[in-house]
């Protein structure tokens, strides 16, 4: 029997309708001096669980895991509301969607606790970055140029992440669905 590795996340992928509005996001802070590299629109997803290098035991083990994790939620809404700079506005190595969801967060620690990996609060990755030009004008704009948007969560998947020429790409290897 053939043993793999693959690098893997658990998390929840965006659903196309909301794709649109964070890619114009990405493209108003461009046009606010921010040089990075910008998630493509097909990779947005709210990262769980980072579970790195996961073997193929490993990940058989996950799945009912993840299901019993995911059937004690009943489908809820979350909301993004505005931009976080991480760590923190004066230093900005990310910039991400700010995911209000007292009901994700709950889902969040419940997975870090039963299945393990690696977490921070909730939040949408928008752009790893390199620099921004003008700073102060940059802090001064940025929380303007967000949209408020509400999506149903209805499913967490374990996501396998491989690292392609134009960027990662990643494969479902298991949805749970919540119910």
């Amino acid at each position: 029997m053939k043993r793999y590795m693959v690098r893997a996340f658990i998390g929840i992928l965006i659903p196309d309708e909301i794709k649109g509005p964070l890619t114009e996001v990405g493209e108003r802070l461009k046009a606010l001096g921010v040089k990075g590299k910008f998630i493509e629109s097909e990779n947005l997803h709210i990262s769980l669980s980072f579970l790195g290098e996961v073997g193929d035991t490993k990940a058989e083990r996950i799945n009912p895991k993840l299901d019993d994790i995911s059937k004690s939620y009943e489908k809820f809404e979350i909301t993004i509301d505005g931009i976080l700079l991480i760590p923190n506005g004066s230093f900005i190595r990310v910039i991400a969607a700010d995911v209000k969801s007292d009901l994700l967060e709950s889902l969040r620690k419940e997975i870090v606790k039963n299945i393990g990996g690696k977490s921070h609060s909730a939040h949408l990755t928008l752009a790893r970055i390199s620099s921004i030009n003008e700073r102060d004008k940059f802090r001064e704009k940025v929380n303007r140029i967000y949209p408020k948007l509400t999506f149903k969560i209805d499913s967490v998947c374990l996501i396998k992440s491989e690292l392609g020429e134009s960027g990662p790409i990643y494969t479902i290897l298991h949805k749970s669905h919540l119910k």
